[in-house]
Parts: structure tokens; C-alpha cells; sequence
């Protein structure tokens, strides 16, 4: 297993390289919750590699024009390793970034349970079932309530659903950025002495023996 770390590197720009190394040979890239926008995957038509095409496969279970399938990641409608890679990014805090509510589809807070209901055994078995190759999750350590000190660390509750899935960690990429550049957590948490950085992760995921 590996470990490597970026900090304020662009989102899309790490999903991209993440894609390009684990498909160097391209194939289809499946995103389960690709919300309303599809952030991640805007570099997917423009590929920078000559001769090497990736298809884009959009699902979500909200309503939206860009999507292809609409479907709950606990039952998604695909043949058994019909996707070379999953990349899962459900809304892993229970709060959406100002701004970024409707993107996620969260009208009001979910609890730190029904967060936790994101990374069960059934669903890694899903997405371990459609999936050939990797599978990529998303994620980040929180607290909540916000301003309160319970710290929620995502490895502890998105990798046991995993592991008991009988999939397997093959490397850990921590992305760091400083709540300090974002007036909305200097004001909750002025009155808190905390750390105020935050990790998100992409943790790479395969079946015990590796499909290639």
C-alpha cells in the first residue's frame, strides 16, 4: 500500500492524473454519484494522451440532465464487472459547503448515522460487483456538530465497510486545504482552539486479487 499527500492541489486536476495511472491503457470510468454538476470528470472529453479514450458514465440518484442512469448506489443496474473503474463520492459530511447544497442534494443535515450508511458492506459489495479493476472513494474527516470538538475521522467508518466487503487498500492520497482561507469556518470557529486543516482523502480499493 502506498501513501502520498498533496496539498492545495486542484481537485479535478488530481482526479484526473489518479484516472490516468490506474487506467493508463483507458477504459470506462463509472461515477455513481455524480451529483449535478459532474466536477470531477470535466477533463474527460479532452483527454491529454493520444490514442487512449475514456468513456464517462454518469449515475446518480437524484434527477438531472447530465446523468445517464438514476439509480441508488445500494442497487445499481450494470453487468458483473461491466466498469474498469468506480470513483464514489457520496456526500461523506452531513453539511454541503455553502453554496454546494443542491449539487449534493442535501436540503438539511444528515446525521453522522446516515453518513455512515454511505460506506455499508452491501454497498462496496455493489460497487465491488460492477467493477473490473479500482475502485476510488472519496472523503474527508469532520466534525459535527460543526462547532462542537467530535471528530469524525473518515478512515475509521468508509474503509471497515470496505475490508469486510473483501475488498483491499492499495494506496491512500490525503488532499489538504486551510479552512482558514474560507470565512464561513473562521466564524464558527473562533471560538474553538482546533486544528483547522482539512483532509480529504482518495483511497484505492480492489478486489484481493487484482484484475487487469
Amino acid at each position: 500500500m502506498s501513501f502520498s499527500v498533496y496539498n492545495n492541489y486542484k481537485v479535478n486536476d488530481l482526479v484526473e492524473e489518479l484516472v490516468m495511472f490506474y487506467l493508463p491503457e483507458g477504459g470506462l470510468v463509472f461515477d455513481p454519484t455524480c451529483g449535478i454538476k459532474n466536477r470531477q470528470f470535466q477533463w474527460i472529453q479532452n483527454s491529454r494522451l493520444d490514442g487512449v479514450k475514456y468513456e464517462y458514465l454518469p449515475s446518480d440518484i437524484q434527477e438531472s440532465s447530465r446523468q445517464k442512469i438514476q439509480a441508488s448506489v445500494a442497487h445499481i443496474p450494470l453487468k458483473y464487472r461491466s466498469v474498469d473503474l468506480t470513483l464514489y463520492d457520496p456526500p461523506y459530511i452531513p453539511y454541503a459547503r455553502e453554496g454546494r447544497a443542491e449539487d449534493y442534494g442535501i436540503a438539511e443535515e444528515r446525521s453522522v448515522k446516515e453518513v455512515m450508511a454511505f460506506y455499508s458492506k452491501e454497498i462496496f459489495e455493489e460497487l465491488k460487483r460492477i467493477t473490473r479493476k479500482w475502485i476510488i472513494i472519496k472523503g474527508a474527516d469532520f466534525y459535527f456538530p460543526t462547532t462542537s470538538m467530535n471528530f469524525y475521522r473518515f478512515q475509521d467508518f468508509a474503509l471497515k465497510g470496505a475490508l469486510d466487503a473483501g475488498l483491499k487498500v492499495r494506496a491512500i492520497y490525503v488532499y489538504m486545504y486551510h479552512h482558514g482561507n474560507i470565512g464561513l469556518y473562521r466564524s464558527r470557529m473562533k471560538n474553538y482552539r482546533r486544528p483547522v486543516l482539512q483532509h480529504t482523502y482518495y483511497i484505492v480499493l480492489s478486489h484481493e486479487v487484482c484484475y487487469v
